[in-house]
């Protein structure tokens, strides 16, 4: 477990408590060995300092269930609020050789009946692959503007050169290892 206050027990529903890792090779000595190493090959270890460990997991029964739209029903986000589930999604579209978005709203009163509400439509900022549409409340903003969504999409590639540059202002320590000059992501 990683930046969470020690307890007994964490209920486990995703990653969000774990760090995770991997074994490290490292040398008589003690420390981690290059990827690629010069010269001739050393004796080598696994240093499993950072492996999870005492970690035992139980399953519970079923006590209620959670709202879930049946397909078709946008499901990257769903917020109860005002009496109302409501749930967002991205459908990406190509249109023309242009790549768009379709974010759709879908209502319920249950959770159980679902009916579409609304949909528009966004030119993409790049292309039509992204992780998921992260919406909230705003409490701050007027009523027609208080939904808010961000989404991770890579941006065009002319853009690369400029945004890393940028993104490495950052102190190496929280960046994400797999972000390079050749592999760009951003939020919008």
């Amino acid at each position: 477990m990683h930046g969470v206050p020690a307890q007994k027990s964490y209920l486990f529903v995703d990653l969000r408590h774990v760090l995770c890792s991997d074994l490290q090779y490292v040398g008589l000595d003690g420390r981690p060995l290059p990827l690629y190493p010069k010269g001739e090959p050393v004796p080598v270890s696994t240093s499993t300092f950072m492996m999870p460990h005492g970690i035992r997991l139980a399953a519970e029964p079923v006590t209620e269930i959670e709202p879930v739209p049946p397909a078709g029903v946008p499901t990257n986000r769903i917020l109860f609020d005002g009496g109302m589930y409501r749930a967002w999604g991205m459908k990406p579209v190509n249109e023309g050789g242009r790549a768009f978005y379709d974010i759709c709203v879908s209502e319920s009163s249950d959770a159980f009946t679902w009916k579409p509400v609304h949909t528009c439509r966004i030119a993409s900022p790049g292309g039509l692959e992204t992780d998921e549409l992260a919406v909230f409340i705003d409490p701050h903003a007027p009523p027609s503007e208080r939904y808010k969504g961000v989404f991770c999409i890579v941006p065009p590639q002319d853009q690369w050169a400029a945004m890393f540059e940028e993104y490495c202002r950052v102190h190496r320590h929280h960046r994400i290892w797999r972000l390079s000059p050749d592999m760009v992501l951003a939020v919008y």
